[in-house]
């Protein structure tokens, strides 16, 4: 009489996943490449990671409290939704705009948005309460 003691306990799927567990157990394990040395490296008292428009605010933010700042971004553009195609409308609740619930130099672009084009809403967009074409009028913004 042979033993049985496997053959009716085995199904293919279980043979399956036994086969590619055993297979896995014994692969030698391969190493990560040791990272790389920088190509240089820079000092800054906070990171920010990201440019779209809460980094670029933060990196504002810290500025003003004169801190040095280094920000990234894995693009070639700073802005984020708001830059994006060269147009853009301001991401807000209705309440934050009626509480003025923003941070000062989030505050202080509105201002800007509404002193050059004498309203805060000059194209009258729909999405937003505070618009404004960036590309026309980026020197203004950036460089008053």
């Amino acid at each position: 009489m042979s033993p049985k003691i496997f053959n009716h306990h085995f199904t293919p799927l279980k043979s399956l996943s036994l086969g590619l567990f055993l297979l896995q157990a014994f692969t030698p394990l391969t190493l990560a490449a040791p990272p790389r040395e920088p190509d240089q490296t820079v000092g800054c008292d906070i990171l920010v990671v990201g440019g779209g428009l809460a980094g670029a605010g933060a990196a504002y933010e810290a500025l003003l409290l004169g801190k040095t700042v280094c920000l990234t971004e894995i693009t070639d553009w700073v802005g984020g939704q708001i830059s994006s195609q060269g147009t853009s409308a301001l991401d807000e609740r209705r309440t934050q705009r009626e509480k003025l619930f923003f941070p000062k130099g989030y505050l202080e672009f509105r201002e800007r948005i509404r002193k050059h084009y004498s309203k805060q809403n000059p194209g009258e967009c729909w999405v937003s309460g505070s618009c404004f074409s960036l590309l026309m009028d980026i020197n203004y913004y950036f460089n008053s």
